[in-house]
């Protein structure tokens, strides 16, 4: 009865050391799992702070870029409107010494003629 005892033994305990092996490569299993899910979150919440990062600086050099424009408009204006008034000082200025020249010139024909 002794080889059906140790029989029984050895069934017994390879019985529970496959038991064992069984709860340990579960257990693996899920600790492998959760460590899956961990990197993925961590790899998807990266990805979203640098997509954000991204919208953030967009933003913001789409709004420096419009006031960049903006005061380019505004100086392009002024700059137009300066030298329209520029002209327009020049055109009277140059209408008033031409003016008098004309005079001198008309008493100086007037004088020609009164010669001949």
């Amino acid at each position: 009865m002794a080889s059906k005892d140790q029989s029984y033994r050895v069934g017994e305990t390879k019985g529970r050391a496959e038991e064992k092996t069984g709860q340990t490569t579960e257990t693996m299993k899920q600790k492998a799992q959760e460590a899956e899910e961990k990197v993925h979150d961590t790899a998807q919440s990266a990805k979203d702070r640098t997509a954000d990062a991204k919208d953030q600086s967009g933003s913001y050099l789409s709004e420096k870029t419009g006031a960049a424009q903006e005061k380019e408009s505004e100086t392009a204006q002024s700059a137009k409107e300066k030298a329209a008034a520029a002209a327009q000082a020049t055109k009277e200025k140059a209408a008033e010494m031409a003016e008098p020249r004309r005079r001198r010139r008309r008493r100086w024909q007037r004088r020609q003629g009164s010669k001949r």
